[in-house]
């Protein structure tokens, strides 16, 4: 498996020089690190790291803008979208050689610093809570329209990431990642989870989840919900494109 990790930041030289070192130290054959911030890569990571400036007074919060240049760029169909603040985890790649699940856009395990969940396998439907955990064994089929992947981390083929941009209309914190998923969706690529891998935060998190019940999803008009959180999505842009 040939990979390409791709990490946004601001300014973070710790968590930056943290996240790399736990790629490096998975020993894959082939992959490559493309950071796109302001990051100076010290000389024992230089071989590794190609550094793309970003100008970060074009737009406050583009993290759409330095994701796609991230894909543009990509070497390798396998695309590893992460921020600064996540590292992988001992066993991360050998538990990417282990799935076999679809590839086109998918997640693994994501978890606090304290071992905790974060946000994985998730439901966003706003009338129940924003960021709903699905349990790691359940049979997301029914749902699959209804879930989302965190934009914090993600992987996606090249040839997906291409067709289908995030919108760069999106800044941070305006349900990009929702976006995305749903749009996904509309066009037949589903969320998928990857449970033999997982990531660590490196930071504590700073949003809240709450799992759900097996008897709550099979009560979900999920065709409903789902054309009722496209139309919020397409308000949410109008409100931040038209109006600013």
């Amino acid at each position: 498996m040939d990979i390409t990790f791709g990490i946004i930041t601001l300014d973070n030289q710790r968590t930056v020089y943290q996240s790399i070192q736990s790629i490096l130290g998975q020993n894959i054959p082939r992959m490559e690190i493309i950071v796109v911030g302001n990051y100076t890569p010290p000389l024992s990571q230089r071989r590794y790291v190609r550094v793309i400036r970003f100008n970060e007074n074009i737009k406050r919060g583009w993290i759409t803008r330095k994701k796609n240049i991230i894909c543009q760029q990509a070497q390798y169909d396998t695309i590893v979208l992460m921020h600064d603040y996540i590292k992988l985890d001992t066993g991360w790649y050998d538990g990417m050689l282990m799935y076999t699940g679809s590839t086109d856009f998918y997640v693994t395990k994501i978890k606090k610093p304290n071992g905790e969940r974060y946000r994985d396998y998730l439901l966003f439907k706003a009338d129940i809570l924003p960021h709903t955990l699905l349990p790691y064994d359940y049979d997301s089929t029914p749902v699959a329209k209804l879930m989302y992947i965190s934009g914090a981390y993600f992987i996606i083929k090249k040839s997906v990431a291409l067709q289908f941009p995030l919108d760069e209309r999106l800044c941070h914190g305006q349900g990009e990642d929702v976006d995305l998923s749903q749009r996904l969706a509309l066009n037949g690529i589903l969320p998928a989870f990857n449970p033999h891998s997982s990531v660590t935060l490196l930071k504590e998190s700073y949003c809240e989840q709450l799992p759900i019940s097996e008897e709550e999803l099979a009560s979900l008009d999920v065709e409903n919900i789902f054309k009722q959180q496209c139309e919020h999505m397409v308000n949410c842009i109008y409100n931040v494109y038209c109006k600013n």
